[in-house]
């Protein structure tokens, strides 16, 4: 149970991670990008705050697009081994 609850705690951490590049300004910029929630934080954050519109934003909208497909084809062939090593055992 601490373990899960650790796990939890370290994924808060790096999902939440490049709000902190919003917080402090100074710090270099790309190094929030590294991070996958960079791509659906910063078009919430340019349409709220700096009232940008959906042509300013379409590029990262069309980033985050593309991960969560990515993160989407990576889970669905985990579920695929998944009942493969179940029917099998």
């Amino acid at each position: 149970m601490k373990g899960l609850y650790a796990l939890f705690k370290g994924l808060n951490l790096l999902l939440f991670a490049p709000v902190v590049f919003y917080l402090f300004p100074d710090w270099p910029q790309w190094l929030g990008k590294i991070f996958p929630t960079y791509w659906a934080i910063d078009p919430v954050f340019e349409v709220a705050v700096n009232g940008a519109g959906l042509s300013d934003v379409w590029v990262e909208l069309v980033v985050a697009l593309a991960i969560c497909g990515v993160l989407t084809l990576g889970v669905a062939t985990l579920i695929r081994r998944m009942r493969t090593q179940l029917a099998s055992g």
